[in-house]
């Protein structure tokens, strides 16, 4: 059977305007539920956030119960504390945290990939908008990615960006075989994805952590050197 990866997505209503000094933004990844939340300023941010402001409290976007389509406002009917949920996902048989384990490390690769998009945008204004719009798997962002680095004025930085490019390509096969693996019961009798292999808790929490380190030292870069990049002007 073919493997296919999710896309990155968002909807036409990426970008809804609010009175004051908010926005709000609409972010999908393939098939999920769209969300919107609130950012502090007029323009759009790179997301993630520079690491090093959160740990000075810095104020973070909070999600709402509002979904943008079309450029209205609609509720979406989250679950609120108070009323009842029917416990039907308790029925699986695998244990919270294995969930855990697989929920993190899909967090943790979409937020290294956002960082990648938001990259290739700051080497090559209009990039994001492809990315979007072709709707492109991880692997194709990797591509791009790389060949965006490959093409910039020889510099230390663009040879730290080549770098996190092909180590973010080599994460890649790493996240399609934890969102893309089967459903097994382990020789122990423990509810387990696998691809080429039972995927573990163990397996789960390092590419968690490769996903982290690699999406760290490009925000790092993100705002050392692309934040205030100037592409060359195309000849």
């Amino acid at each position: 059977m073919e493997r296919q990866e999710t896309t990155l997505r968002f909807s036409d209503g990426a970008l809804c305007a609010q009175s004051g000094d908010l926005i709000c933004r609409t972010a999908v990844y393939g098939p999920v539920c769209t969300v919107v939340w609130e950012g502090e300023a007029v323009r759009l941010s790179p997301i993630p956030i520079e690491l090093a402001r959160l740990c000075r409290g810095m104020h973070r976007p909070r999600f709402s119960d509002r979904m943008c389509v079309g450029g209205a406002q609609l509720n979406v009917g989250y679950h609120k504390r108070g009323s009842v949920m029917k416990d039907d996902r308790l029925r699986s048989p695998v244990k919270p945290e294995y969930v855990e384990a697989i929920g993190r490390a899909a967090y943790t690769f979409a937020s290294c990939e956002w960082q990648v998009a938001w990259s290739c945008e700051r080497i090559q204004p209009g990039s994001l908008r492809v990315l979007v719009d072709e709707e492109l798997t991880a692997g194709k962002i990797a591509k791009k990615f790389i060949d965006l680095c490959r093409n910039m004025p020889k510099s230390k930085e663009r040879e730290e960006l080549q770098a996190i490019a092909q180590r973010f390509s080599e994460l890649v096969p790493v996240r399609n075989a934890i969102l893309h693996g089967k459903p097994c019961t382990a020789p122990d009798g423990e509810q387990r994805l696998s691809a080429d292999k039972i995927i573990e808790i163990g397996d789960l929490e390092a590419a968690a952590d490769d996903f982290v380190e690699c999406g760290s030292k490009l925000n790092e870069i993100y705002y050392r050197f692309l934040n205030s990049y100037a592409p060359p002007l195309a000849k």
